[in-house]
């Protein structure tokens, strides 16, 4: 799967750490008029108990993300992943296991990720 942000305009800033990238579109770009807000959020989530669901709070108010989930020895794995609200979503697993989620959140006003 690829990801790639559809403004060819946008600026990828890595945040010190290295667990956030935020894609910024400069001002009177197409799409993002007079806006040098972030477009496009990385996050890492770290889930340190074993559980059957996870719950992260983002507080990212999107619905519009995509989620690679990885167990604690870095396996990449599949889950139902629920969004509860804008603010919130839920990870199903069918067993108890603890590790990674990392996020890609679309805050754009319009859609801007695009996934082949």
């Amino acid at each position: 799967m690829k990801v790639k942000i559809q403004n060819p305009k946008a600026t990828l800033v890595t945040v010190p750490g290295g667990n956030s990238i935020t894609a910024v579109i400069p001002s009177g770009s197409s799409g993002s008029p007079n806006s040098t807000s972030p477009q496009v959020i990385y996050k890492r989530y770290e889930i340190r108990n074993r559980s059957t669901v996870w719950t992260i709070k983002h507080n990212q108010n999107t619905d519009r993300f995509i989620a690679f989930l990885r167990d604690e020895t870095g396996n990449q794995f599949n889950a139902l992943i629920k969004t509860v609200d804008k603010k919130t979503m839920q990870i199903v697993l069918t067993q108890a296991t603890k590790g990674f989620v990392d996020v890609i959140f679309d805050v754009s006003n319009s859609p801007i990720i695009d996934i082949t």
